[in-house]
């Protein structure tokens, strides 16, 4: 239910959360992903992807994410919400997350190398540094998950296997093809460039066959796919806003889950965003180092990981926030039902003047009626008097009977 999202409290309560540190923390995260990204670029351009840098910083971090995820579990487990995290969906981007660590044992594997490029990408894309970026692209990346689209995806599917399906038969007797690769990627080069045989010598049924596919797939599937992705991004950039505080607020959740676990240090926020830049400046030394062999390689990782993992720690520190002050007295291990200190969210928000109508007066209502009632007596009593004047008294007049009605 995403009405609770619309709520202005709780989203007050989220952008105290994510302005008290958990910003930070993702910004930190964006930073190491640009530069893991960075070094697959230059490692492949200059050694052919084959240098040691990359893998080891890829795998280092996986480490370090790797104890914050585990953080993570064990705030949930003490909140006894576990299915929160052992849900499919969070599962299999620990899986991702966790993904670079097999190339210390497959590091030739260029499947592997394959997917985690991918997901470094994916994770840059799901960055949220930006609250103007964030929403723009919000839309777009629910879109993929979107349940509207699963009948034309699954419609599509199969009508891709059947038109394999027939032209793999008819290949087979013919020429005798392979159904993969041959099969396979014809067809889907056939459904998707339109690429018609040109050597009418061949087959007839195969002949037919090609024009009837591709006409059925670019006249009724392909305009009903385009339909279908239309009307999910108009319902999803609908509910963008109350995805994105959803969004945000496990973000905040996630974060108040590891900070509890980050002892804090006694200096300044601006002495530990120095000493993340001098942790970094010498990782990317060692690095260097590393990289024109003059470090011992059995070292290079651990001290990978031991920057990495002081990074990380230095972006929990954020002593001027209330808030990291309020979880720094919290105990970590505190249970369900134990005695809690209240606390209170004040918030303001900017709302449009409306235009008030005067109040009307129920004394110049009354003088109004009373005005009236008077005219109609006064006009009562003229005719009245006008028939005690008329000679013989024969009655009033119909006609002055009736203006004195209608007055």
């Amino acid at each position: 239910d995403l009405s609770i999202f619309q709520n202005p409290a709780l989203g007050r309560a989220v952008d105290v959360a994510w302005c008290a540190g958990a910003f930070k923390v993702e910004q930190l995260s964006c930073w190491l992903t640009i530069w893991g990204l960075a070094l697959l670029l230059l490692e492949t351009s200059l050694f052919g992807g084959e240098a040691q840098t990359s893998r080891v910083f890829l795998g280092a971090r996986a480490i370090v994410d790797l104890a914050h995820e585990a953080f993570q579990c064990y705030g949930f487990i003490r909140l006894k919400r576990c299915r929160e995290y052992f849900c499919i969906g969070n599962q299999f981007e620990v899986f991702l997350v966790a993904m670079p660590m097999l190339e210390f044992a497959f590091p030739h594997n260029r499947l592997l190398r394959t997917v985690i490029i991918l997901s470094y990408w994916q994770r840059l894309v799901d960055a949220d540094v930006s609250d103007v970026f964030a929403l723009s692209l919000l839309p777009i990346r629910q879109l993929l998950w979107s349940p509207g689209l699963t009948p034309a995806l699954v419609l599509a599917m199969i009508f891709f296997l059947s038109t394999v399906h027939v032209f793999y038969y008819l290949e087979i007797t013919d020429i005798g093809a392979e159904l993969w690769p041959n099969s396979i990627l014809s067809t889907f080069s056939l459904l998707l460039t339109g690429s018609l045989p040109t050597d009418y010598d061949e087959d007839r049924v195969e002949l037919v066959m090609a024009h009837a596919v591709v006409l059925l797939f670019t006249i009724f599937f392909l305009n009903i796919f385009i339909g279908v992705i239309g009307e999910n991004y108009s319902y999803q950039r609908d509910i963008a806003d109350v995805q994105f505080k959803r969004i945000r607020a496990r973000m905040c959740l996630a974060y108040m889950l590891r900070a509890r676990y980050f002892p804090p240090l006694p200096w300044s926020e601006a002495c530990s965003c120095l000493a993340m830049l001098c942790v970094a400046a010498l990782l990317g030394l060692v690095q260097l180092m590393g990289g024109q062999e003059m470090m011992p390689t059995a070292a290079v990782a651990p001290v990978h990981v031991a920057c990495l993992s002081c990074m990380v720690f230095l972006s929990y520190q954020r002593p001027s926030s209330t808030l990291w002050t309020e979880l720094r007295r919290a105990q970590p291990s505190c249970a369900i039902g134990a005695p809690t200190r209240t606390h209170y969210l004040w918030f303001t928000e900017e709302t449009l003047a409306k235009t008030v109508a005067p109040p009307q007066d129920d004394t110049t209502d009354m003088q109004a009626c009373l005005q009236a009632v008077q005219a109609v007596a006064a006009q009562l009593q003229g005719v009245e008097r006008r028939l005690d004047e008329r000679p013989g008294r024969g009655g009033p007049d119909p006609g002055e009977l009736r203006d004195a009605r209608a007055g």
